[in-house]
């Protein structure tokens, strides 16, 4: 459920992506909005979420609640702080790092090939693409979704062939 949930803000943000060209600022805002809804509360997540899975925990509803709101907090802390560059830097490279580990703890060989094909394409999206990029230059937001995309895809793969 918690995938489906972060999916949902992933796929949000690459509608709103392609379907809010105008300058209106009121959609500009909300095109933001999403955008950070995905990066900063989507991302992690999914991360947290295979994290669970390969540890195979089980958090409550209202725990996995919880962590939601520790995450819009800490982006609000560090944003205000003018600290949300380098905060989502630290967060894009520890989701990446987390779904490394995930899949390298993962019993089933093939669900660990698509989990580090997944956690690959999710690197180039978030590291190199997304808004928290650590080249700035590389940023585009077109490319850092469909890597996602493809991502969200090999995931799925990766929980269907999953033997946790």
């Amino acid at each position: 459920m918690v995938i489906s949930l972060a999916s949902v803000f992933i796929a949000c943000s690459a509608a709103s992506a392609l379907l809010i060209q105008q300058p209106n600022q009121d959609l500009q805002t909300l095109r933001r909005m999403l955008e950070n809804l995905a990066f900063f509360a989507g991302i992690p997540f999914i991360a947290s979420a295979f994290i669970d899975i390969a540890w195979k925990g089980k958090w409550s509803k209202p725990a996995w609640g919880r962590w939601l709101l520790a995450l819009f907090a800490l982006f609000e802390v560090t944003r205000r702080a003018d600290f949300g560059v380098q905060y989502s830097q630290i967060m894009a490279t520890i989701t990446v790092i987390a779904l490394f580990v995930s899949f390298i703890k993962t019993p089933s060989p093939l669900a660990r090939v698509y989990g580090i094909a997944a956690s690959l394409f999710f690197a180039a999206s978030v590291l190199a693409f997304s808004q928290g990029s650590l080249i700035p230059f590389l940023q585009n937001s077109v490319y850092g979704h469909i890597l996602l995309g493809i991502a969200l895809l090999l995931l799925s793969r990766t929980l269907q062939k999953s033997t946790l």
